[in-house]
């Protein structure tokens, strides 16, 4: 590092050694005081220049901390720059994959909306024929039976297809507004009969009278598919918990969850403590006909879930799922709440 303006510069080090040979010139002048007559001009001339020295070493200094905070500002900058440039990049691939996934999921439901509506208009056919030949057989008809048997396959596929048609956004919806905590209360009234003795049913719901507007029935559908599963999870019994509460989003709420946006939501959780899953099963288990099950099996098709999460998307609300190897299972599912009245409940 150099300093100077008009004059010969000298570096830090040069100005220590000026600095150590007019200390020693000095001495030297003290010492032959008595032999020399201009020794006060000489000693008062070394005196200048040491104040000289000093006062460009101090400048020195100066310039130096000055040059070090502008390095550490510069490195900072940096610094941050390559870890906006990671994020950037990281929400860049983010995003690109989100795109990817919406653009698979919107082929896939299109070709799923068209191939379910063949699929129903032949069932509609097998189930209107084989009714009609049911109503000319006796009970005791051998065929009377295979008649039924056909029957009831026909309608098994036909609310298959209806999950299809739902899963594509293609059925038709009827929605209303409604009181969650209402709706939840007739479900699970009606599933309780069908829920194993060993599996403890527990709901709190809150207080207000939380109003979202959305089809009842497909309501229906999002609880009864995550209590069935809560329930599939708990072979051996268990807990099972849905609660609800009012939760205002905005720029306070942690919900760790970009896509949820700014607004008022009745939240519902529905809990177990089942056997859980790990990181890679939560990561696919909204995917269509992703199943846990064992291949093979004849319970489940791979599209409760999705079906799910195909309706709450529709709804503008949103669905997470928390959960770990046998530390039970929490989902929640967010939705908009068009009204909150007050309620003795």
């Amino acid at each position: 590092m150099l300093i100077g303006r008009g004059r010969s510069t000298l570096s830090e080090k040069g100005l220590f050694e000026r600095e150590k040979s007019i200390v020693a010139e000095a001495k030297i002048v003290l010492d032959r005081a008595d032999k020399s007559e201009d020794w006060v001009e000489h000693y008062k001339n070394l005196l200048d220049e040491y104040e000289r020295l000093i006062v460009q070493s101090d400048r020195l200094l100066r310039i130096g901390d000055i040059m070090q905070t502008r390095l550490n500002t510069l490195r900072e900058e940096l610094r941050l720059e390559i870890e906006n440039h990671r994020k950037t990049q990281a929400e860049k691939e983010k995003f690109q994959a989100q795109l990817s996934q919406a653009q698979k999921m919107e082929a896939l439901g299109t070709l799923v909306g068209g191939i379910a509506h063949d699929i129903n208009n032949m069932l509609q056919s097998i189930l209107g024929f084989s009714e009609l030949l049911l109503r000319e057989k006796q009970e005791d008809d051998p065929s009377y039976k295979r008649l039924q048997t056909i029957i009831k396959a026909g309608k098994g596929g036909a609310d298959l297809v209806k999950k299809l048609l739902t899963f594509s956004q293609q059925a038709a919806t009827f929605p209303v507004n409604l009181d969650l905590n209402d709706q939840i209360t007739e479900i699970l009234t009606l599933m309780s009969h069908s829920i194993p003795s060993n599996v403890n049913l527990y709901a709190e719901l809150c207080k207000e009278a939380a109003i979202t507007y959305a089809d009842p029935s497909q309501v229906d559908e999002i609880i009864m598919n995550l209590v069935s599963n809560a329930v599939e999870a708990m072979p051996t019994g268990g807990d099972l918990k849905i609660s609800t509460r009012v939760v205002l989003v905005d720029d306070d709420y942690d919900s760790g969850q970009a896509e949820l946006r700014h607004g008022a939501y009745v939240l519902m959780t529905v809990s177990d403590t089942g056997r859980g899953m790990d990181e890679s099963t939560i990561s696919k288990i909204f995917d269509p006909f992703f199943s846990t099950k064992q291949k093979g099996s004849s319970r489940g098709t791979g599209l409760g879930l999705s079906v799910v999460k195909g309706i709450v998307d529709n709804l503008g609300g949103h669905i997470t799922c928390e959960s770990s190897t046998d530390r039970g299972t929490y989902f929640n599912v967010y939705f908009p709440i068009t009204e909150i009245l007050s309620s003795s409940r």
